[in-house]
């Protein structure tokens, strides 16, 4: 893995390539600690930042499937998007 090129947040802080598996390996046993299994899907609303690209990168490492929605869509676009990955979900 190389850990050399370095993300640099609008916090100003700076993860390495390593940091971003090891915070993403610590999210992903939490959400397996909470009950998500492998081939389910998962909804979550953020703005773009690091920790929505760290929950991305855990869910992936279980097995699941990221629903992503945008802080900056609408509510009609979130109302749309909400329900079909529920209705996809139990399909």
């Amino acid at each position: 893995m190389c850990s050399a090129l370095q993300l640099d947040t609008s916090s100003g802080e700076t993860y390495t390539y390593s940091d971003l598996q090891n915070t993403a390996e610590n999210v992903a046993r939490h959400l397996h600690d909470l009950g998500l299994k492998k081939g389910e899907i998962v909804t979550f609303y953020s703005s773009n930042c690091l920790e929505y690209a760290v929950t991305i990168l855990a869910v992936w490492r279980l097995g699941a499937t990221p629903a992503l929605l945008n802080a900056m869509s609408t509510a009609c676009k979130l109302q749309i998007l909400s329900a079909f990955h529920i209705e996809n979900q139990y399909a």
